[in-house]
């Protein structure tokens, strides 16, 4: 039998990137809608940008709710791997005292 092994380091920087998605997504949306008209030099690519921004908002949004699901997930399965590893450890500890 292998051993399984959980880089809890890993998965901890992982479950942070995945928190930090939604504020960086969403100062991104902010910044692209907040453009002002002379930064482009167009009222048409303005217009275009904006529209962009707002679509990007949207998907930026589902993107943001699928990280936290995924963080949320990761958590998980850090707090069952920890359970598990810490039942294995009594029952080792049980099973010494019972030969002892």
């Amino acid at each position: 039998m292998s051993d399984i092994v959980v880089d809890e380091s890993y998965l901890n920087g992982t479950i942070t990137d995945l928190d930090n998605l939604s504020s960086d997504l969403s100062g991104l949306c902010e910044t692209v809608r907040g453009m002002d008209g002379l930064v482009v030099g167009a009222a048409p690519v303005f217009d275009e940008i904006h529209e962009f921004g707002g679509k990007w908002s949207r998907t930026a949004e589902d993107l943001s709710e699928d990280a936290t699901k995924a963080a949320d997930y990761l958590r998980l399965v850090l707090e069952v791997f920890a359970d598990v590893d810490l039942q294995i450890a009594q029952q080792f500890l049980d099973r010494m005292e019972a030969d002892g």
